[in-house]
């Protein structure tokens, strides 16, 4: 998955599950297991540095 999620396919996940807050942006996760949202938040900041909570 590192591999895989660039800005192409990150603008396509917030298009779709994404929305705006003040001071930060939220990324819909319920399909997801706690180890994979894990696995996601690393990702995020390990290509875009990312400061991400659940």
């Amino acid at each position: 998955v590192l591999i895989f999620m660039d800005e192409i396919s990150l603008a396509y996940w917030i298009m779709c599950d994404g929305s705006y807050e003040t001071g930060g942006l939220i990324l819909c996760t319920e399909c997801f297991t706690l180890k994979d949202v894990c696995t996601l938040i690393g990702i995020l900041h390990y290509n875009f540095g990312f400061d991400c909570t659940l």
